[in-house]
């Protein structure tokens, strides 16, 4: 008889081959087809950089644009001050010329900010910047050749961690090299449906469809799954990237990921409508696999959770029966059953789902042109999975509460 533990480890583990094994197909099918194709002609562009309380960062974020291999007479660019209380308005002034034009508003968050500026753009195309976002110099000229194809309406580059240091960021990494792989893989299915703090828009599909929405905790994600849902595309450069500042305490990612996770279910349901056959390979499988990814993760964590709890006490029960003898309890420990367990269906289906990731990571690896495989992903895999299932479980309390994270 299949008790429901092993049933749920037999669902989750399969689940996670299927989609592992689906994405590593796809990736032997096109993987000929990752390079970027080059533009035939660079277009003028418009990078908009909405800012709050970044003094730290603002005049790196400026430079670095300022330092793109891009003709300076086809740039324009635009910081957009969204009510900082600190010198982010100051700092970012002293740059202002022909090129750079500097503008502060009252705060009303960065989706108001991004659309501020793009009513201030003069240009077809638009690329939205982080003030914590530092673009390589390649970015524009990788990122251009996509707009050949009418149906793309935005190009997203790969979010690098900006020189990490502690072992949450240094996960981190791992986790942004696997999720630029996956976002990569699922342009080829057409199913991308996030375009992040440092995309490429053509103003066009602004002026159609409106700007981002404003009372949207992760407005990235909704634009994604607007351009989604009008019928465009959205591309991946995996051979460039933008560097990103990443959370670097726990109470930092906890509040970010919290948000994103709220983010997620709140467009989800709002764009529900796209799931089944209407939309293709983005409403019968990414969707879905998002959305079963999400409740199996939660189920399993909740499980476990309830489960190590009740085993804790019960165990502590048991040993105030033996006033705590351990010695009794060692001696009761059988080789013979340890052994069983390791060699049982359960532990050999999560080896072979470890091996899958880890393969996935090196590829992600390799693809990203990032080096060699690094002792972070036995972190990643035995530490910080469970981390980001706590958050998703979080952001469903919150979603459920009706209770907005807060930034």
């Amino acid at each position: 008889m299949i008790t429901f533990e092993t049933g749920l480890l037999y669902v989750v583990c399969y689940f996670g081959l299927f989609v592992s094994v689906f994405y590593l197909l796809m990736f032997m099918e096109t993987r000929k087809k990752l390079k970027s194709p080059r533009g035939k002609k660079l277009p003028r562009i418009s990078v908009i950089i909405p800012a709050h309380n970044e003094e730290r960062v603002i005049e790196r974020t400026i430079r670095s644009v300022l330092n793109l291999d891009y003709p300076r007479n086809k740039l324009e660019i635009i910081v957009v001050d969204d009510g900082s209380t600190d010198r982010t308005y100051e700092i970012a002034k002293k740059y202002e010329s022909k090129t750079i034009k500097v503008f502060k508003k009252k705060r009303e968050g960065k989706a108001s900010a991004l659309n501020f500026g793009i009513k201030k753009c003069s240009n077809d195309f638009i690329l939205t910047l982080d003030a914590d976002c530092f673009p390589k110099k390649d970015v524009l000229k990788k990122m251009v050749g996509y707009f050949e194809d009418p149906r793309i309406m935005s190009v997203v580059p790969v979010l690098s961690v900006w020189k990490p240091k502690s072992l949450i960021e240094k996960m981190q990494v791992v986790e942004y090299a696997i999720v630029s792989f996956i976002r990569k893989l699922s342009t080829f299915i057409h199913s991308l449906n996030v375009a992040p703090g440092a995309s490429l828009y053509r103003k066009r599909f602004f002026k159609k469809y409106g700007g981002f929405d404003e009372n949207n905790l992760t407005e990235d994600l909704e634009m994604g799954m607007r351009i989604q849902s009008k019928n465009y595309r959205i591309a991946y450069a995996l051979d460039t990237c933008v560097y990103t500042i990443v959370p670097k305490t726990f109470k930092d990612l906890m509040r970010q990921r919290i948000r994103w996770n709220y983010g997620t279910l709140e467009n989800l349901k709002k764009y529900s409508f796209m799931f089944g056959l209407r939309y293709g390979d983005l409403g019968i499988f990414f969707l879905p696999v998002m959305a079963v990814g999400m409740g199996l993760s939660i189920i399993l964590l909740v499980y476990y959770s309830a489960l190590i709890l009740w085993n804790v006490f019960h165990s502590l029960y048991l040993f105030s029966l033996i006033g705590y003898d351990f010695s009794y309890i060692i001696s009761s420990i059988r080789l013979d059953e340890i052994i069983d367990t390791l060699l049982s269906t359960r532990v050999f289906l999560f080896v072979i789902l470890f091996l899958v990731g880890l393969t996935t990571y090196a590829l992600a690896k390799k693809s990203l042109k990032k080096g060699k495989f690094k002792l972070e992903f036995l972190a990643y895999t035995i530490i910080y999975g469970w981390i980001l299932i706590l958050f998703q479980f979080l952001g469903l309390v919150y979603f459920l509460s009706r209770r907005r994270p807060r930034w």
